[in-house]
């Protein structure tokens, strides 16, 4: 609005220049006479096709692309690039959008280089900021949840960015699942599939540094800490429950115990603890801890850093089994029985 202004404001000088004082005066003397009256006819009609004309060409056109970005490229001319526009739908008039341009004296300043269109602008708006290179991007917030596998990552940009493709992103993020961590992040709307993923593994590489000696001191491979945590991640439903799962898992591993936990079918296929039926229970899926024993292949998804130090800092207990009822509580078990019984009083 505050550009709209400044035109009209132009459009007002230009007038007050040719209005000058013998003029003024003239009007004010023969306010009553034929010349004095059409020119007064021809200023009402000056300003009524100045709304006219903003009002049907120079506000932005139905099919404007919101949260798009164009691309105003290296040494075109004002005429150019208003045509363009006009081509793709940002503007109903090249030809207004260059005489607003010369009128502003802004015929000679087209900016190169890519504009993000959150809303829709009218024509002067976008004459403006292409001649003053105002690309409009911002950084936005960014939250990944913890917890959040690859895909789920990949769903979330692709529906908070209308230009980020999800395959792209899927085809190069995979072989890093459990190393993309999980945090709020300020990132450009423009975000490729590439910057994203460099952008979730720097940081986990910064968060990881932050606790080495740690993970060191512990003695597991960084890799199976990360499958373990990611288990830990999604099977604890309080942050209280962390380390005593954690020892529950490293305590089955090292007897040689299935792990049998039902968060690694959601990564199989999508499937929760309730509604898991007992051909899930016996599929062949390298992922599936009831039929193998040890870890799954890689981790299920991206762990926080507090389920990473619970996995390095288990609590030694003599439980071996644990179970979580619809209120998301968790009741743990020393033996099979303990864990029969309270699976019949809580869950069942």
């Amino acid at each position: 609005m505050h550009r709209i202004r400044r035109f009209i404001h132009k459009l007002q000088k230009k007038l007050d220049a040719w209005l000058t004082e013998e003029r003024r005066e003239y009007i004010l003397i023969h306010k009553y006479h034929p010349r004095a009256t059409l020119l007064f006819a021809v200023v009402a009609i000056i300003i009524s096709s100045g709304v006219f004309i903003y009002g049907t060409w120079l506000r932005p056109p139905r099919s404007f692309p919101l949260h798009s970005f164009i691309t105003i490229k290296e040494g075109g001319t004002l005429r150019e690039a208003a045509q363009q526009l006009r081509d793709q739908g940002v503007i109903r008039s090249a030809r207004l959008f260059t005489y607003a341009a010369k009128i502003s004296g802004r015929e000679q300043s087209v900016i190169a280089g890519e504009y993000f269109l959150r809303d829709p602008e009218n024509s002067l708006s976008l004459m403006w900021r292409i001649a003053t290179g105002d690309y409009g991007i911002e950084p936005e917030k960014l939250v990944i949840p913890e917890g959040s596998d690859v895909y789920d990552i990949a769903e979330q940009l692709a529906e908070t960015y209308q230009t980020f493709d999800p395959i792209d992103f899927l085809s190069i993020a995979q072989p890093y699942e459990g190393y993309l961590f999980p945090d709020t992040y300020y990132v450009y709307p423009n975000l490729t599939a590439e910057e994203a993923l460099n952008l979730f593994r720097s940081n986990f590489e910064k968060q990881i540094f932050d606790i080495a000696d740690e993970i060191e001191e512990f003695g597991k491979p960084l890799d199976e800490v990360l499958i373990v945590a990611s288990i830990v991640e999604r099977e604890a439903n309080k942050k209280a429950d962390r380390e005593t799962i954690a020892g529950i898992i490293w305590r089955r591993l090292e007897i040689g115990m299935p792990l049998q936990v039902d968060v690694t079918f959601r990564y199989i296929n999508g499937k929760h603890t309730y509604n898991l039926t007992r051909a899930d229970l016996l599929e062949d899926n390298p992922y599936n801890t009831y039929v193998n024993k040890g870890l799954p292949p890689t981790p299920i998804a991206n762990p926080s850093l507090e389920s990473i130090l619970a996995t390095v800092n288990p609590r030694e207990t003599n439980y071996l089994f644990f179970l979580a009822d619809r209120r998301y509580r968790t009741y743990f078990s020393e033996t099979y029985e303990e864990h029969l019984r309270k699976k019949r009083l809580y869950v069942d």
